[in-house]
């Protein structure tokens, strides 16, 4: 066992070096670039131009009924294998004062964007000094043009404070607690070689390596090469594509298996995961805006976890495309995991101010791998209210959640269906800006007897009052229901809504009141918290 525990050691160890290595690339290729005019940034006056740093304080005091998360039974315990259990009784009332520095760094030149936000913070308890803690949350990412029009660099890193399983204790949203939720560290390193081959086609080689760890699953290393060609000027309504990938998801050795953290068992079973893939896309342009979409292949999955999951097989697809002035999407009719299922992936523009995304698809995936996909599609999006800001899927803003049933919702480390659609909705008008978001997520394994699916719904509202004042409303709906390994089925309800007001010398400060509640099929499984919450903010 000794063995076992060093040699994933060295492993994690090992990608850490090598995204260190990738992090000292990046600040060598930032020095290199200092024209300031990057995109045609020029004509958008809220957009970062050259190097540009901030940093402030913020103190938040937080007064809560239900500091534990406590059902009406007891307090809540999720273990690896999915089952929940009460142990004690009783709600905590609890104040929280929570310190937390922060800096944000941004430099956009016409061959770099490189920006990040770290944030640590201390939270003291008055009653429940046993949840005391230090955290840190940090987003980042990079792209850096090292050899113009042939190398580029990609980084991306996300650490943040997530739950476990969304049917373990829950509290209100913005308190970090040792109860039911853990720390998740993501970090991505991609370089990317392009070559043009005159008109006729233009080959890329890419490579991705992530690392994940949380506490609760094995920490795992993955790697990704692609390589392929597309077609260039010389095709015309006639375009093509070959691909070849190789993505090798390496959990390595369980470390401290059996060990309960965070009220979570780590599960003991790990393995590698294997998605090798030939494909080529054949795609005709009837007009200008509407394309017909095909694409044939071969993919080969192992496992080493569940063995019946490994499959090989002819894949295939065919569908439509149209990329108009307010219209964008692709539609596909795919044959491919042993099964027939539709993609979608689209965005319209119905005004000026209000814009649709949406999207759906399937794909074989480990807890693991959703973390290191989320967080590789990092992107900067310039200015959000004067500082930097990051996207993720899809263009919306990034969620640094990999997986809306938590961490390890049950399945630990074993390989899944995942499927997952979403659709968001964003307004702006004068004053008033608001968002819908919707996204249905089921995740099932037939092989380790599970199937859970979730429904997520927000809403947030934003009115500028004054000059200096705004008011804030968010509400949301969770549901999260399982078939297997046992039926049960939660539904959970918040809203937060607040004022915050400009003091002006860079000085802000808001109030929120935040409502929870959680019905539960499971008996003594209900779950009621409110909170009030006083924030100080002050930027240098």
């Amino acid at each position: 066992m000794q063995q076992r525990r060093r040699k994933t050691h060295i492993k994690t160890r090992q990608g850490a070096a090598l995204l260190g290595f990738g992090a000292l690339a990046l600040s060598a290729g930032t020095a290199m670039a200092q024209d300031a005019n990057f995109g045609g940034l020029d004509n958008d006056p809220n957009a970062i131009r050259g190097f540009h740093l901030t940093y402030g304080a913020g103190l938040t005091e937080t007064l809560t009924d239900n500091v534990r998360g406590t059902a009406s039974g007891g307090n809540l315990l999720a273990n690896g294998a999915g089952a929940i259990s009460t142990a004690g009784n009783g709600r905590e009332a609890d104040l929280v004062t929570t310190i937390a520095p922060n800096v944000t760094l941004a430099d956009v030149t016409r061959r770099a964007q490189f920006a990040f936000t770290y944030t640590p913070s201390y939270s003291k308890f008055a009653a429940a000094s046993d949840l005391d803690r230090f955290d840190n949350a940090f987003t980042g990412t990079g792209n850096f043009d090292l050899w113009h029009e042939h190398l580029v660099l990609d980084t991306t890193a996300s650490v943040s404070r997530q739950i476990i399983n969304n049917q373990g204790a829950v509290t209100t949203s913005g308190l970090n607690s040792s109860v039911n939720q853990t720390n998740v560290s993501t970090f991505t390193l991609s370089p990317t070689y392009s070559a043009r081959f005159g008109d006729f086609a233009t080959g890329q080689l890419k490579y991705l390596l992530g690392f994940t760890d949380s506490g609760v699953t094995a920490p795992t290393v993955q790697n990704q090469v692609s390589a392929g060609v597309t077609s260039g000027n010389d095709f015309s309504q006639l375009q093509w594509s070959v691909t070849l990938s190789d993505t090798e998801t390496d959990q390595g050795d369980q470390s401290n298996s059996g060990e309960l953290v965070n009220s979570a068992v780590n599960p003991t079973t790990t393995g590698n995961l294997s998605d090798r893939v030939a494909q080529a896309q054949v795609n005709y342009a009837l007009t200008r805006s509407l394309t017909l979409l095909s694409g044939f292949g071969y993919e080969k999955i192992t496992d080493d976890t569940v063995s019946a999951n490994n499959q090989s097989g002819p894949i295939g697809s065919f569908g439509i495309g149209v990329d108009g002035a307010f219209l964008h999407f692709k539609l596909n009719y795919n044959f491919r995991y042993g099964s027939q299922f539709a993609s979608f992936d689209g965005s319209a523009d119905i005004s000026e101010n209000l814009k649709v995304l949406a999207s759906y698809g399937e794909s074989i995936q480990t807890q693991q791998s959703l973390a290191i996909q989320n967080a590789s599609n990092i992107g900067f999006a310039g200015t959000q209210n004067g500082q930097p800001g990051f996207t993720g899927n899809n263009q919306l803003p990034f969620n640094p959640t990999p997986a809306s049933g938590g961490i390890n919702n049950g399945l630990g480390n074993a390989s899944f269906l995942n499927k997952n659609g979403q659709i968001a909705v964003t307004g702006n008008y004068d004053r008033d800006s608001w968002s819908l978001t919707l996204q249905q997520n089921s995740q099932s394994s037939s092989q380790v007897n599970f199937n859970e699916t979730t429904l997520n719904v927000t809403a947030g509202y934003q009115r500028q009052l004054t000059p200096s004042t705004r008011f804030n409303l968010n509400l949301g709906y969770f549901n999260v229901s399982q078939t297997a390994p046992s039926a049960s089925s939660d539904n959970t309800y918040d809203a937060a809504a607040g004022l915050s007001y400009d003091l002006g010398q860079g000085v802000t400060t808001s109030g929120t009141y935040s409502f929870l509640y959680r019905r539960s099929s499971q008996s003594g499984q209900d779950i009621r918290a409110n909170s009030l919450i006083l924030t100080l903010n002050k930027a240098f």
